[in-house]
């Protein structure tokens, strides 16, 4: 499941880097072509040029690379190196900051309230507050006095505040 994220975040760059390029691409053929207009001579050699880059464009998102994600890998394969490695730059960078924001278990012990009441609203009350700040957290209660908490390290400090405050 991960591998297809970061493939689908690696994808999703290297696209728009490529249009990117292909905007800038399109508007040299532009100017190129007024400039052919006005040397009719370089017409014939301009239009070959033309025809190669868009043959170039639409072989693949990446140009000609290739990307293969695999359950314990992603292998990526392409004639030209410096594309190649710089998919693989990408790759290991969202892998990087995908480390970082993996989410974590944290079971907080209730002192004095029931696990079962107070899951629905540390849940309902962190949605309300955090939810489109610190992230997504799942909250639920695991036994009678144990609530079970799952998100990211930052999201999961604000809601043991919230079952805190409910447990007294």
């Amino acid at each position: 499941m991960k591998s297809y994220f970061l493939l689908n975040l690696v994808l999703a760059m290297l696209l728009t880097s490529s249009l990117q390029a292909q905007n800038h691409s399109q508007a040299n053929e532009k100017q190129q072509k007024r400039q052919d207009k006005n040397a009719g001579a370089q017409e014939k050699s301009s239009a070959k040029k033309t025809s190669k880059d868009d043959i170039q464009n639409t072989i693949g998102i990446v140009g000609p690379i290739r990307i293969q994600v695999l359950p314990d890998m992603i292998i990526v394969t392409g004639t030209d190196r410096d594309e190649v490695k710089r998919v693989e730059a990408l790759i290991h960078k969202l892998m990087a900051v995908s480390t970082q924001t993996l989410p974590k278990n944290h079971i907080h012990k209730l002192k004095n309230a029931h696990a079962a009441s107070v899951a629905p609203w540390v849940q309902h009350l962190y949605d309300k507050n955090f939810g489109g700040r610190q992230g997504k957290v799942t909250v639920m209660a695991k036994s009678q006095s144990e609530v079970l908490i799952i998100g990211a390290p930052e999201a999961i400090k604000e809601a043991v505040k919230i079952a805190k405050s409910l447990d007294k």
